[in-house]
């Protein structure tokens, strides 16, 4: 489990920091899931990826961010693992950050609790992928009446 802290504490570093935030694109085909920081979830049909606001300001969005790849590979976190727990929480609290709930035996289990990687998320099409420019969807929770809104 000191490792899946140790992925926590850098994962909750990228979000508070660097405002990383998980990108949900089901307009994308799995052949076209192939950046370095993608992850297909096949079982929803849908790719995951993660964008942060570099800095935190609106108009410098800044997409596919390499030092975020460091995440994979230098900190060994599984890709699809760590962005489906992001996802997973999001969805299931209404579209807002859950609480982690950690208990004693659960340090023990490789498999990280609901919400250990939780972050916002976002669902919608890149419109200017190099700005992190997204077309809103509206079916997605937190986002309902933003449909096509940029």
């Amino acid at each position: 489990m000191k490792t899946n802290l140790d992925q926590a504490l850098i994962w909750q570093m990228a979000r508070q920091f660097r405002g990383a935030y998980v990108v949900v694109r089901d307009d994308l085909p799995v052949d076209k899931c192939t950046n370095p920081n993608n992850a297909w979830e096949a079982n929803k049909n849908r790719c995951l990826d993660i964008l942060a606001w570099y800095p935190k300001k609106v108009s410098q969005t800044l997409g596919g961010n390499k030092d975020m790849e460091a995440l994979w590979t230098d900190w060994n976190m599984d890709k699809l693992g760590t962005l489906r727990n992001a996802v997973e929480c999001w969805e299931n609290n209404n579209g807002h950050i859950g609480k982690t709930g950690i208990r004693e035996g659960s340090w023990a289990s490789k498999t990280p609790p609901p919400c250990f990687f939780a972050m916002p998320v976002l669902k919608g099409n890149y419109s200017d992928v190099s700005k992190g420019s997204i077309w809103m969807a509206g079916n997605f929770p937190g986002q309902e009446g933003q449909a096509g809104l940029l």
